[in-house]
């Protein structure tokens, strides 16, 4: 960030700095992060363009709800960015917002729901990810966000 303010970055370049901010202080200081994580997205969503990137904020965003236990509020970030990742074929965000997303619904008891979104993001996994082992990982990843929500 102090090279974003003293180079005067706007737009892209100082969105970059906010979500790089976000991820290396999530672990430490929550709050700071998740501030940089909305300040990212709101710079990114008034670009032209930045639509996608948003959404790489809000898989961020989400990831987080899940560990906090807010499945409402992860349901509803995964939802608003799935239109523009799947536009886009990003097919590993895609694949990682819905593996969000059947963590949510898992957690709101849509069980049905759940299965079926975890089937539709095989597809998007195989593309995105390649490897069953790749696949298995990343699902292992969010399973294990979704039961630190669940204990909370």
């Amino acid at each position: 960030m102090a090279t974003a303010r003293a180079q005067g970055w706007t737009a892209g370049r100082l969105a970059f700095s906010y979500f790089a901010l976000g991820r290396l202080t999530l672990a430490r200081d929550p709050a700071a992060a998740l501030q940089a994580f909305n300040e990212a997205g709101r710079i990114y969503r008034g670009l032209p363009g930045g639509e996608i990137y948003a959404a790489h904020v809000d898989m961020q965003l989400a990831a987080y709800a899940l560990t906090q236990g807010q499945a409402r509020n992860a349901l509803e970030i995964t939802n608003r960015s799935m239109p523009v990742v799947a536009a886009a074929e990003n097919a590993a965000l895609m694949a990682t917002l819905m593996m969000v997303k059947a963590e949510a619904l898992e957690m709101l008891d849509r069980g049905d729901e759940a299965a079926a979104t975890r089937i539709d993001s095989r597809g998007w996994a195989r593309y995105g990810f390649g490897s069953e082992a790749q696949i298995r990982a990343r699902a292992a990843e969010i399973s294990a966000l979704a039961r630190r929500g669940n204990k909370g």
